[in-house]
């Protein structure tokens, strides 16, 4: 039985509740106008040579190869709402939430840590990746473009196979979006890339901002079923005045074209020429400036889905990338990647998936080893429809690398001393709407 202090507790919650709850109810018929989508993956794996599963990727690799190569827990979901106006114009709002997690336990507790770099194990977090608000037709010289303000993506562009973000501006800005110029649609933006206080060498208190302003033109006609979009990223390192920040002051440059098919054996194609110099020549996410970044930056990738047969679709890549790096002792490196993933569909609702990947990282001075790493993996799959990119996706799964004595970055996990070779099992599953 209650005593008395605690019956006289939920007396005096009881009427907040009753009003939270009417509330929310009020609200429902505001928030069914909104439209959530999420993606997320998660799984359980082990390695044949015991502990965790292991997660390979070639040293010095900005990228690998993701089926059956995913030891985390990982979630992104957005809420996009939008808001009635009185005239033309319309608005809306969009939420963006990420969660990540090593996948060790059920109680996984959220911190403000990094993921892992090489030899540390990943932080559980929860980050806040999009707030903003666009407005379309509200420039009424401008039909139909969309002003934004808040975080953002500016139109990021990655290849799926092994999850390389290749031209990705994003962060907290503005910009302008599907401006028509007549041959195509142009965009604009602001994005902040970092901002950081210190204290320099002679005492004085100041910070360093990073900026990048994206300018693209996209929807360039080249036939009917093939189109161009170009855009070049400048990026800018600024500090207080008086304030020495040398070595974190270069400012960048990308020039970005992709070459985009919408019919080709079946599926479609993206080419992709891209050079980039000094804040913008990071190994991924290339597009947000890093002033301390020295050096050039050529990349030439080529990327698609094909159908092959009624019952066989493939994706692939091919990335060649060359970034000399003023900063770092091997001065620099050349990557070469190759990566296939065929799947057949057996009928209902099972297909069977193969994923090779081949990594090749060159170092530009002598004196530094290649490293090269062969990865294959072979999945069982359970999805949502007979099409390569149907999901959910429910996987079980084999993976098994095979690497030179300097080619192994375990992403995840621990592989035994002294071995070239390594053999993960496990199941995943993967889903996006």
């Amino acid at each position: 039985m209650m005593k008395r202090e605690q019956m006289k507790t939920v007396r005096s919650i009881a009427p907040k509740l009753l009003a939270l709850a009417v509330a929310s109810a009020a609200a429902m018929p505001v928030m069914a106008d909104s439209d959530f989508h999420a993606y997320l993956r998660s799984g359980i794996g082990s390695s044949m040579d015991g502990g965790d599963q292991v997660c390979y990727q070639a040293g010095g690799a900005p990228a690998k190869y993701r089926l059956g190569n995913e030891c985390e827990t990982y979630a992104a979901m957005r809420m996009i709402h939008p808001i009635a106006s009185t005239g033309k114009a319309s608005f809306k709002v969009t939420t963006e939430l990420g969660y990540y997690t090593d996948q060790d336990k059920d109680f996984e507790t959220m911190t403000a840590s990094n993921p892992a770099s090489e030899g540390t194990e990943a932080g559980d977090k929860i980050v806040l990746r999009r707030f903003n608000v666009a407005g379309t037709d509200v420039i009424e010289a401008l039909p139909g473009a969309t002003l934004w303000v808040g975080k953002e993506f500016v139109s990021r562009q990655d290849s799926n196979i092994n999850d390389f973000f290749f031209w990705d501006p994003k962060g907290p800005g503005v910009g302008l979006n599907n401006v028509d110029v007549g041959f195509g649609k142009l965009a604009v933006a602001w994005t902040r890339n970092g901002s950081t206080d210190g204290v320099d060498g002679n005492g004085i208190d100041g910070n360093v901002v990073n900026n990048s302003y994206d300018i693209r033109v996209s929807n360039i006609a080249v036939t009917e079923t093939s189109n161009l979009e170009a855009g070049i990223d400048f990026g800018t390192s600024r500090g207080t005045d008086g304030y020495t920040y040398e070595g974190a002051n270069n400012n960048g440059l990308l020039v970005s074209v992709n070459y985009n098919q919408t019919a080709v054996l079946g599926g479609t194609n993206k080419f992709t020429v891209q050079y980039g110099k000094d804040g913008m020549t990071s190994d991924s996410s290339n597009g947000n400036q890093d002033g301390t970044l020295s050096g050039k930056l050529v990349r030439v990738l080529d990327q698609g889905v094909t159908k092959l047969a009624d019952n066989l679709e493939a994706q692939y890549v091919v990335i060649y990338q060359k970034r000399d790096n003023d900063n770092a002792a091997n001065g620099g490196y050349k990557w070469l990647s190759a990566g296939v993933r065929p799947v057949y569909q057996w009928g209902g609702y099972t297909s069977t998936a193969v994923e090779l990947g081949l990594d090749q990282v060159k170092p530009l001075n002598d004196g530094f080893a290649d490293t090269k790493m062969t990865k294959l993996t072979v999945a069982q799959q359970f999805s949502l429809a007979p099409t390569i990119m149907a999901r959910p996706t429910l996987r079980l799964f084999a993976t098994y690398a095979k690497w030179d004595d300097n080619g192994n970055k375990n992403s995840e996990g621990i592989t035994p001393d002294g071995k070239t070779n390594g053999l993960s099992i496990g199941a995943q599953t993967e889903v996006w709407f």
